[in-house]
């Protein structure tokens, strides 16, 4: 994947010298294409140079590299068709000017490619990133903050009928592919009337018979390459009365200030550690997602123009608020963790690994 990213630079490059070359040529070709011979070997040089760099790169069907490579390839054939460009040098001269919208796509395209390729890049590092997440044993969590990050493709959205259970009558669902065979299963529920939003996200960790059956019990419209896949990989029907996938999250209880997960307290919180729990609080309130920006944010200033060196100082106080009500709360906590981002502005929430169980050895084997 690398290589072919680093390919994609020296796509770039040719491009954008083809580009410049067109622009600044043909103009001259226009006014005197009797005498346009060393033009046209100029920019029959440049076509070849970036074709040639283009030879054996292979990106998925849609993709955007793939896109931007498939208009690149039709200007270079139109080149080669309106005689612009030749592998000879007796080829015929150019008999029409070369199309303007054709032109301005080829520029948008190469300009575009710029950006493909930093997105490109950063999609592999979040492959790698996801990777190392999965070596260590902490995909679940990886996935519960951000899920789709680092997969190898996504899947979705699927729109699938679910059993009628209160509110909860269509399901819309995401699956990501990552290494090692994981799936994962974004789930939304949605009001039947309306689809909105209701409640919250459910990430779950399938295999690849079941995302493949929930492709295939959807009512999206599939690719032939989709449904072969799917077909092929499905396991058996989803039975609709299939319980609802529940997540665990923590409670606070603010009058005995306690803090549970999986109905155990984790932390009892004095009446002194005052940021501890605002901090709780504000999770609480938020009906405990994985994360919150900014919960020490002063909003009293809202509206008002202040300088930067005030909103500087302002900010600074935030994140040291938000440091010292994690330490506080982290210390004595059990089951659970909470950290800030690295930028300091954020606070998230993530369950600890459980120790292994080993059996007692047996009896024979206990030495004296």
């Amino acid at each position: 994947m690398l290589e072919q990213i680093d390919r994609l630079e020296r796509v770039c490059e040719c491009a954008r010298k083809l580009a410049f070359g067109l622009e600044q040529l043909l103009p001259l070709l226009a006014k005197n294409p009797r005498s346009s011979a060393p033009l046209i070997d100029h920019l029959s040089r440049d076509a070849r140079s970036l074709r040639d760099s283009m030879n054996g790169l292979e990106f998925k069907f849609d993709s955007p590299p793939y896109e931007v490579l498939q208009t690149i390839g039709r200007t270079l054939d139109l080149l080669a068709t309106l005689g612009y460009t030749r592998s000879n040098d007796f080829g015929d001269m150019p008999t029409q000017p070369f199309p303007t919208k054709a032109m301005d796509s080829f520029s948008r395209e190469v300009s575009r490619l710029s950006s493909v390729i930093e997105t490109e890049r950063e999609l592999l590092q979040s492959q790698n990133d996801a990777a190392e997440v999965i070596e260590a044993g902490h995909f679940l969590e990886w996935v519960r903050r951000c899920p789709g990050r680092g997969a190898k493709r996504e899947l979705g959205t699927f729109r699938m009928k679910r059993k009628p259970s209160g509110n909860r009558d269509y399901c819309s669902s995401q699956l990501f592919e990552y290494a090692d065979d994981l799936w994962v299963s974004k789930e939304e529920e949605f009001y039947e009337d309306s689809y909105r939003p209701d409640g919250q996200e459910v990430v779950k960790v399938v295999n690849e018979a079941y995302a493949a059956r929930v492709v295939l019990d959807s009512d999206v419209q599939l690719s032939s390459d989709l449904l072969l896949w799917a077909s092929k990989k499905a396991g058996p029907p989803i039975p609709d009365d299939e319980p609802a996938v529940a997540v665990d999250r923590p409670s606070w209880n603010s009058r005995s200030r306690e803090l549970s997960y999986k109905g155990q307290v984790v932390r009892r919180l004095a009446t002194t550690a005052t940021r501890a729990a605002q901090l709780v609080e504000a999770f609480e309130n938020a009906g405990w997602p994985y994360e919150i920006d900014r919960p020490f944010r002063d909003n009293s200033h809202d509206g008002e123009q202040l300088s930067n060196v005030r909103k500087t100082q302002l900010d600074q106080v935030a994140k040291e608020k938000l440091r010292t009500a994690v330490d506080s709360l982290n210390d004595k906590l059990t089951s659970i963790r909470f950290q800030t981002s690295k930028a300091g502005n954020s606070v998230g929430w993530l369950e600890l690994p459980t120790k292994p169980q080993f059996p007692p050895p047996p009896v024979d084997d206990v030495p004296f």
